[in-house]
């Protein structure tokens, strides 16, 4: 039979005070020398004091305590921990405390602590090195698609893969993507990889135009299981290797132009751009922001696009927009963009020259606007209030920006509404304010609307 022995046993008398204590062989050498007739209180840590005086109180009272975790203090300076209760032996007007040490469960829960430390660490560790490799997997201008080995289903795809395939996502069998006749070829790759780690590239017909693809695959383990790294190249076809030059000719002429270029969709989605706006919007990569929403650099972000796309579908040809791009990284500058589309009716793709006139904007406004307005300031100061002033002053721009607004959106008051970041209604009210409610909209060189010549 076993029996759980005490590891520290005091007696005590009505008063604390300890009469006489054993320490059991677990304890080691450690020593009790000096506690016998000192308090309780005396012998273990300040804060442990409370606990022990509740202790003995309710022994008094109800014969027995709860448990209770003090710290005690040998002769020799050591702590440790102990979880003692104090019993009340009837008869004698005194106490026995006895206690359980702690010292395993404190070093099993600094192992805890030190093994979860660890693994923090080493989570982190992995989801940085999972950040790094999403960024270049993303930045990579080679289409690159993880494939599941069991069901050829794609589990990964980079930007450029997506604009290659025509995918939105992952989720979609990778050989439906290949044509029919291709597809004995692919697995056959596939095959090769599974059983070497890697396979030699297979040239396939991708469609009917003539183009083709290079494909090469390389098994690969992951969480999800083993999956092939694969790579597709496109290898291009006999037709365009006649143009072959030509296109890289003007691919290098917009490569090198000082001004953003961009091609987008109807729906705001890029298309192309070049390296003039990869600059101006803060990206790493022209490949990460093929597909991605022109609306989340350019300007308000529902208004400028949504405005200029109209005028371009309007007037074919917008010249000299004025908006603003924001970097990724928190800077703004002021720029002018001429656009056209690829079609006179119903255009799909529309082409942006953005150029950067912040510079240009401070130069041209110093000289005139702030020093004419803060000369006539100065010449009414001391004939009217500050009050006065600020509100003058307040007006003339809100007149300046509404006619700049109505002007840019044709007189269409709700879209000058918007794009001022105002009700309706407060438009209406400054528009009679200040006397501009018959006010035509002007022709400024902020935007110049072109139609070809006959039209």
């Amino acid at each position: 039979m076993n029996v759980t022995v005490p590891d520290i046993t005091l007696r005590l008398d009505a008063n604390g005070v300890i009469e006489d204590v054993e320490l059991s062989a677990s304890l080691g050498n450690r020593s009790a020398e000096g506690w016998i007739g000192r308090p309780w209180t005396d012998t273990v840590l300040a804060d442990s004091g409370g606990k022990v005086e509740r202790m003995i109180d309710e022994a008094r009272r109800n014969g027995y305590a709860p448990f209770r975790q003090v710290t005690q203090v040998f002769s020799e300076g050591t702590e440790l921990p102990f979880e003692f209760t104090a019993i009340d032996v009837q008869g004698t007007a005194g106490l026995i405390a006895v206690g359980k040490s702690l010292q395993t469960v404190v070093e099993l829960q600094s192992r805890l602590m030190t093994a979860q430390r660890a693994m923090e660490r080493e989570y982190w560790k992995l989801r940085h090195i999972e950040t790094r490799y999403r960024m270049l997997f993303d930045a990579s201008g080679e289409a690159v698609v993880l494939i599941r080995t069991l069901d050829f289903e794609i589990m990964e795809i980079n930007p450029a893969a997506r604009n290659l395939l025509g995918l939105a996502g992952t989720g979609e069998s990778f050989l439906e993507r290949i044509p029919f006749a291709e597809r004995d070829a692919v697995r056959t790759m596939f095959q090769r990889a599974s059983e070497h780690g890697q396979a030699p590239a297979v040239l396939i017909r991708a469609d009917t135009a003539g183009t083709r693809w290079m494909i090469k695959a390389t098994l690969m383990t992951a969480e999800a299981g083993p999956m092939y790294l694969t790579r597709i190249v496109e290898a291009g076809n006999r037709s365009e290797s006649l143009n072959a030059e030509p296109d890289r000719f003007v691919d290098g002429l917009v490569e090198r132009l000082p001004d953003g270029f961009v091609v987008i969709g109807t729906d705001g989605r890029i298309l192309r751009a070049n390296g003039a706006f990869l600059e101006m919007i803060q990206a790493g990569s022209a490949a990460g922001l093929i597909g991605a929403d022109i609306r989340t650099w350019l300007g308000r972000p529902g208004a400028d696009v949504r405005i200029l796309l109209e005028h371009v579908r309007a007037h074919r040809v917008v010249g000299l927009f004025p908006t603003q791009i924001h970097g990724q990284h928190g800077a703004s500058r002021d720029v002018e963009i001429s656009a056209a589309g690829d079609r006179n009716e119903d255009p799909e793709q529309v082409a942006l020259m953005i150029r950067d006139v912040g510079q240009r904007l401070l130069e041209a406004e110093s000289p005139s606007g702030a020093a004419i307005s803060a000369g006539r300031n100065v010449d009414a100061i001391g004939r009217r209030t500050m009050r006065e002033l600020v509100d003058d002053a307040v007006g003339q721009l809100e007149q300046r920006y509404i006619s700049t607004a109505l002007n840019l959106t044709q007189g269409n008051r709700s879209a000058a509404a918007e794009l001022l970041g105002i009700s309706r209604q407060s438009l209406y009210f400054k528009l009679g304010r200040y006397g501009l409610e018959t006010a035509a909209p002007k022709s400024t060189r902020a935007m110049r609307s072109v139609k070809p010549d006959g039209l």
